[in-house]
């Protein structure tokens, strides 16, 4: 970006301005871009789709998981970025195919997915944002009791069966 912009003056001597213009939406979308190839990293208030990303949760083998809000209907979701260029025409579709059949499940200890999309050559799905600890975290605190992580495997047990039942695999 151009630290000065060149202007005239009364006897058209150039001279430089150094009060440089403030930074266009484009400017800010194209350094975002930047910062995600390089570091793959989004910024708070960057924009993927409607969604505006306010921090990095997590991070795992597919993609990154952002607390984002949907600017469109403004609730907090979660946003998981998969980079497109990452991913087979086959496996794009397998990420697709299971993203409807996850939308339409409706239980307890399964996140609501309510979109898959593309964005810049990335896959995002958002889904029901959940506030809290890790399953690992949570179970590592000294006063657990035994019956509380059989209670936690249980229920998590009990999603994963659905989500079979729904023929996704995970």
């Amino acid at each position: 970006y151009a630290a000065s912009t060149l202007v005239s003056t009364p006897r058209d001597t150039p001279s430089f301005d150094l009060e440089a213009p403030a930074p266009t939406r484009g400017d800010r979308a194209m350094k975002a871009r930047i910062s995600a190839t390089l570091f793959g990293a989004r910024s708070p208030g960057e924009h993927v789709a409607h969604y505006e990303i306010q921090r990095r949760v997590a991070s795992g083998g597919m993609g990154v998981v952002y607390a984002a809000t949907d600017t469109k209907l403004g609730r907090r979701v979660a946003l998981k970025l998969v980079r497109g260029s990452a991913l087979s025409e086959r496996e794009r579709e397998r990420l697709e195919r299971e993203g409807r059949v996850l939308a339409k499940l409706n239980h307890p200890n399964i996140v609501q997915v309510y979109e898959i999309g593309e964005h810049e050559d990335e896959v995002y799905v958002s889904m029901e944002f959940v506030e809290g600890a890790t399953l690992y975290e949570w179970q590592r605190a000294p006063q657990r009791r035994r019956s509380e992580l059989l209670r936690a495997y249980h229920d998590a047990a009990l999603g994963l069966v659905a989500a079979h039942e729904a023929g996704v695999i995970h």
